[in-house]
């Protein structure tokens, strides 16, 4: 069991930096730390099991869960809970980038930033792949795929009670199973705008309300 509070303005709770590094967290509390809670950067693997992930003072690149440039992760039976301190907007709970790739299963995610809160955002050639997970209370988007190169899978899950939309697809490629419940979100259930280029989509509407919204593609 363990507890982080980093007062440091830079520093997050837990820093997984550089290939061959690597960390396993189980039955851990990441709380209030100024600089984000868990960053797992530059190649570096890192595992967290039944751990809670809250109220971290992230910026704008990062979130209470930064998972960067070429690392992994993978989340079991987490919750995370972001507030987007100093009222940044655009704030997200987990950030998935620079090829970066995120395994999420069992866990909770919600945002309770001021304003335009993510749950998850995928960005950069990173991959994410969620099931039997739950992303729901977020000020934004639930989940949010930005970049061409960006890919998401999403079973047997929870898209729900998001200010925003429950999966936004600006750009990269989604597949979401039938089993997959996306419902009262407040703009659109699920919102594919093309905004950032091409947008491959594979959903089945088992669990799907089917609620699109396309804008115009990138030029």
């Amino acid at each position: 069991n363990g507890y982080s509070n980093n007062d440091d303005d830079l520093g997050s709770g837990v820093t997984v930096y550089g290939e061959g590094s690597e960390a396993n967290l189980r039955r851990c509390v990441v709380h209030s730390n100024k600089g984000g809670g868990v960053l797992i950067h530059s190649g570096a693997k890192g595992a967290l099991q039944h751990c809670q992930v809250s109220m971290n003072h992230a910026g704008f690149e990062f979130g209470d869960v930064d998972v960067d440039t070429s690392s992994e992760a993978v989340l079991d039976h987490c919750e995370i809970k972001g507030n987007g301190e100093h009222g940044r907007e655009q704030y997200r709970v987990l950030a998935v980038q620079q090829q970066a790739k995120l395994t999420l299963r069992n866990c909770t995610v919600r945002c309770q930033a001021s304003s335009f809160g993510t749950g998850i955002e995928v960005q950069r050639g990173a991959s994410l792949d969620v099931s039997h997970s739950k992303i729901h209370g977020c000020t934004g988007s639930g989940m949010l795929l930005r970049d061409e190169d960006t890919k998401a899978t999403i079973h047997h899950s929870v898209l729900e009670d998001n200010d925003l939309h429950g999966l936004e697809v600006q750009a990269g490629s989604i597949t979401v199973d039938a089993q997959t419940h996306v419902a009262n979100n407040k703009r659109h259930n699920i919102y594919i705008s093309g905004t950032n280029g091409e947008c491959q989509t594979n959903i089945d509407f088992g669990g799907v309300a089917p609620i699109f919204k396309r804008g115009p593609k990138k030029k």
